[in-house]
């Protein structure tokens, strides 16, 4: 028993020591662990902080042939001292509500562009990755609706700082094959 509570009150004192180092180094300037801020290719994203109009084509359901038209709205805001994106959209859909929340980022690690995306509708986190190639940013993940899976590609271009195009595809076949099923153009609000 002694010897445990000897061993313990080592263990806290090493471990107070150890964090005045760390202080003292963070005072002398040095950031912990090498931390190194947002990284650079954010810089490509910054033009999207701001409120836009979304006018979207999108088939309302799986068997749909026509696009039903939709004005939406979306707010794009920099957060994490500017690491990350994050994005709020409200429209109609079917006639109702439709409220959609998404975070983007690019990870130095994996050197891939990521995104999340939530709604009332689907209730649920889904999760993106992708490149930017040839001036189109694409990600695609596994999504479920109804005990399907599928894979969805998402794709951004013809990006200007006032406007862009974008699109959302499914594929039922692994990726072999992909149907759009949305496709939208965003203009800045002045």
């Amino acid at each position: 028993m002694i010897k445990d509570l000897l061993k313990y009150f080592l263990i806290l004192a090493f471990g107070v020591l150890g964090s005045g180092a760390v202080a003292q180094e963070q005072a002398e300037g040095s950031a912990p662990f090498g931390m190194p801020g947002p990284p650079p290719q954010m810089k490509e994203v910054a033009y999207l902080v701001g409120e836009w109009d979304v006018d979207m084509r999108m088939k309302m359901s799986d068997t749909a042939t026509e696009f039903t038209p939709t004005k939406s709205t979306c707010r794009y805001e920099s957060i994490l001292d500017g690491s990350a994106l994050q994005m709020t959209y409200e429209g109609e859909m079917m006639g109702m509500m439709f409220k959609g929340f998404g975070l983007q980022c690019f990870n130095r690690e994996t050197n891939k562009w990521q995104m999340t995306w939530s709604d009332n509708i689907g209730a649920c986190i889904s999760f993106y990755e992708g490149e930017k190639k040839d001036g189109v940013l694409s990600v695609s993940g596994i999504d479920r609706y109804q005990g399907m899976e599928f894979l969805t590609r998402i794709s951004s271009f013809n990006e200007t700082p006032t406007r862009f195009e974008w699109k959302m595809e499914m594929s039922m076949d692994g990726g072999k094959t992909f149907v759009t099923n949305a496709t939208a153009v965003y203009t800045k609000k002045k």
